[in-house]
């Protein structure tokens, strides 16, 4: 069990107040600390290296963003897998903090990522609810594309609980595959369709 602060809904977080990391090709070598109750697991122990905190482009040329989602700028931060050196093929998992769903009733996450390169690998999302972890619980991201796009996801299925979200990214065969997330939020859209209802009446 890893304490967490708790959040309520709507949440989102960009990533503007994380410090910057290294951005160094020594994989698991790297440790990157973050905040706001994000956590890098421990290499060599629960994964093989920690996501960087960066701006502006990755030292690799021809893979990864060149500036994050929001703001939209070359000064904006976003997390990334640094593919580099011995960090091809092998996996990094993050935590996000513990999210109250108890007085929601659609939950959706939404959050941007940014592919791109000769050799991508995937992004995998799990959920912890109710003392277990759920695996694969939307569909890998797959694919190249020099841009940022975004995933929504629908966590109706766990509204009542507690819950904390891992992202695992996994690096492609080679050194072209660095992946970045961007922009994660979380929403109750229930209240959102509630509010627009509200706000056409009036």
């Amino acid at each position: 069990i890893i304490p967490s602060t708790v959040f309520t809904l709507p949440y989102s977080n960009d990533f503007e107040n994380f410090p910057f990391c290294a951005t160094t090709s020594n994989c698991g070598g790297t440790i990157c600390s973050l905040n706001g109750g994000w956590i890098n697991l421990t290499n060599g122990v629960d994964d093989d290296f920690d996501m960087r905190v960066n701006a502006g482009g990755t030292p690799s040329t021809g893979t990864g963003p060149t500036f994050d989602q929001n703001p939209g700028t070359t000064t904006g931060k976003y997390i990334y897998s640094e593919a580099s050196g011995t960090c091809s093929s092998v996996e990094s998992a993050i935590l996000t903090p513990c999210f109250d769903l108890t007085n929601t009733i659609t939950p959706e996450l939404s959050f941007w990522y940014h592919s791109f390169g000769t050799s991508t690998g995937n992004i995998r999302l799990d959920i912890f609810a109710n003392g277990r972890w759920n695996t694969n619980i939307m569909t890998p991201t797959f694919g190249s594309n020099n841009s940022w796009q975004q995933r929504i996801v629908n966590l109706s299925a766990y509204a009542g609980q507690r819950v904390t979200l891992r992202f695992r990214v996994t690096t492609g065969p080679s050194w072209s595959s660095d992946i970045a997330i961007d922009n994660v939020s979380l929403v109750d859209r229930a209240v959102s369709v509630s509010e627009v209802i509200s706000n056409e009446r009036f």
